[in-house]
């Protein structure tokens, strides 16, 4: 898992946009277009679906262990997110087809743009799922990466990290130091 691969990536963005997908089914459905409504929905519980599912994938692989050195918290870019991507689609009328091609072009516009620019990792669904982003130095090198944990993470903790791609780790969640009882875990 060195790179994420493009159907990691196409997931972490789709199931960003999981509650548009949910807004989208109940402004659309009033409207009697029930095929967009249920496929919007469809897209939407598909792609979380696909994003609990890497999450369980990738916290079965064996983590590495390294001290954080600097820790600082990046949730707040999803406010941000939020506001720039999401809001705009719910204001945007859809009257007929061609209006909803070209939210789809855009949409994928938006996707190249998000990947590339590694903001995947900005999402409300994370979020929801209560990981928070950390931007972070490690004891074992002086470059800057990115951590995703459900706990604070601060200078001096030694955390179980599983690569997810080049710079980008996310913490295992059930874990103990090395070297620590079984007893004194629990």
């Amino acid at each position: 898992m060195n790179n994420l691969r493009w159907w990691v990536q196409i997931i972490l963005f789709l199931s960003s946009y999981v509650p548009l997908s949910v807004i989208l089914f109940v402004l659309v459905l009033p409207t009697h277009e029930y095929v967009f409504a249920v496929v919007t929905l469809g897209i939407g519980l598909l792609s979380l679906g696909s994003l609990i599912f890497f999450i369980a994938k990738t916290q079965s692989l064996q983590p590495f262990y390294d001290t954080i050195t600097s820790s600082q918290r990046r949730d707040n870019e999803i406010m941000s997110y939020i506001a720039t991507y999401i809001f705009p689609f719910v204001t945007l009328p859809f009257s007929d087809w061609s209006k909803g091609i070209a939210y789809i072009i855009l949409l994928g516009t938006i996707g190249v743009l998000y990947i590339n620019s590694n903001l995947i990792y900005i999402n409300p669904m994370l979020s929801l799922m209560r990981y928070h982003l950390y931007e972070v130095t490690l004891s074992q090198s002086d470059s800057v990466f990115l951590v995703l944990s459900k706990r604070v993470v601060k200078k001096g903790d030694m955390l179980p990290l599983i690569k997810m791609s080049e710079g980008i780790f996310m913490e295992k969640k059930s874990w103990r130091q090395p070297g620590q009882d079984e007893r004194e875990s629990q």
